[in-house]
């Protein structure tokens, strides 16, 4: 194979990888802009919704565990196919269910997708794109931003003419089918350790558990946490603590999610150069000084609160590069763990906040995220020191 075509296999790859998280935040998005329809349509109660939801994050996280064995095993794009497939099978069940199990199921195949499409985004960059991963990763994760923008607007448009939650879900079929035939078509370049490889499991547990890859899941669980703790109680908080009208405080989230993918778009194009472990160190220092002041700076800095979405939005992807970096085999299993407690700090974070909302207020709560921050500092602390004494270098 000459060097000009497997150049086009790379740039197809990566448009793939793009595509895949588009997708996965396109039809992530949708669960929330349709769920309440659902509520008022089947009569369920608020913690029946709850339920329905954590249905969906119990998929990402089987996900997570499951498809970075099968990432090793058959490869990259035999994950996205089998995204494809659940989201496909999940939204159908969606679109049909009329009962709370099969919610529930729809909601799990959803998640399981969601999980599948993560880890494989992220992996095929980090395989296709070697020189640069840090930009490739934030680039790639502005793009599942993009998607969470435009899903609410196209689901709004329907319900405005007149469609139905159902309708939303079924047109919504096109975004998955067209990845399906996109990365059936595309074919993966030849590169060296690209392929599938065999699972050593003894040398997987050696490597995916040491003292640096389990500060590494804590930095995970921790910014995840922090991220869907604001995303959660924001609007509430401006609502309770700052007497702020609900559509306000609506736009101010929407302020949030714009800043997590302008931040995505830029902090890409200088991680790679500031250094990863340095540019997350930056990036969480920011997000506890906006937090800080959101909290006890007068009313017309409550806007820092939103603009913590900027500094939180490097964070993820650029950890990402950083453990791209340590040179571990069986990287489909170990990404599937790192995912893994990327999915479970989305689930404890919000709920974390809102025990600390019922027993100490709105302020402590919102505080919570702040200290997560703090959590995911030590932590980066603690992978540089470990980075160190297992002779890898810190970039």
């Amino acid at each position: 194979m000459d060097n000009r075509t497997n150049r086009f296999r790379i740039l197809a790859m990566t448009i793939g990888a793009f595509l895949t998280f588009f997708t996965f935040g396109f039809i992530d998005v949708l669960k929330g802009s349709t769920l309440p329809a659902v509520l008022d349509e089947m009569g369920y109660s608020y913690s029946r919704g709850g339920v329905i939801v954590m249905a969906a994050y119990f998929g990402f996280c089987v996900a997570s565990l499951v498809t970075g064995f099968i990432a090793d095993i058959k490869g990259k794009k035999a994950v996205v196919v089998i995204a494809c497939l659940f989201y496909i099978g999940g939204i159908v069940s969606y679109a049909g269910a009329g009962s709370m199990i099969l919610f529930v199921l729809a909601f799990f195949l959803i998640g399981f997708a969601c999980g599948s499409a993560e880890l494989a985004g992220n992996y095929i960059i980090i395989d296709v794109q070697r020189q640069n991963p840090g930009l490739y990763l934030n680039l790639l994760t502005a793009f599942y931003g993009l998607a969470c923008m435009l899903a609410p607007l196209y689901a709004g448009q329907l319900f405005r003419a007149g469609f139905s939650w159902r309708d939303v879900y079924t047109y919504g079929l096109a975004v998955p089918i067209i990845l399906l035939v996109y990365i059936l078509l595309a074919r993966y370049p030849k590169l060296e350790g690209g392929g599938p490889s065999r699972l050593d499991f003894r040398e997987l547990f050696r490597t995916a558990f040491t003292p640096t890859m389990c500060w590494v899941y804590v930095l995970n669980f921790s910014y995840v946490a922090a991220e869907v703790c604001i995303a959660t109680w924001l609007v509430e908080y401006l609502r309770v603590m700052r007497d702020m009208p609900i559509d306000s405080g609506s736009t101010w989230l929407a302020v949030y999610f714009g800043g997590i993918m302008a931040g995505r778009f830029v902090g890409g194009f200088f991680v790679d150069r500031v250094g990863y472990i340095k540019s997350i160190a930056i990036a969480i220092v920011m997000c506890i000084v906006c937090i800080v002041t959101g909290i006890v700076g007068p009313g017309h800095l409550v806007f820092s609160l939103a603009a913590t979405g900027l500094f939180l939005s490097i964070i993820l992807p650029t950890a990402t590069a950083l453990v791209s970096t340590m040179g571990l085999k069986n990287m489909g299993a170990i990404l599937g763990l790192f995912f893994f407690f990327v999915g479970l700090g989305g689930m404890a974070g919000p709920w974390i906040a809102g025990v600390v909302n019922d027993w100490l207020g709105l302020r402590a709560g919102m505080a919570t995220a702040a200290a997560f921050c703090v959590v995911m500092l030590v932590s980066l602390v603690r992978i540089k020191q470990r980075m160190r004494a297992d002779g890898l270098a810190a970039k």
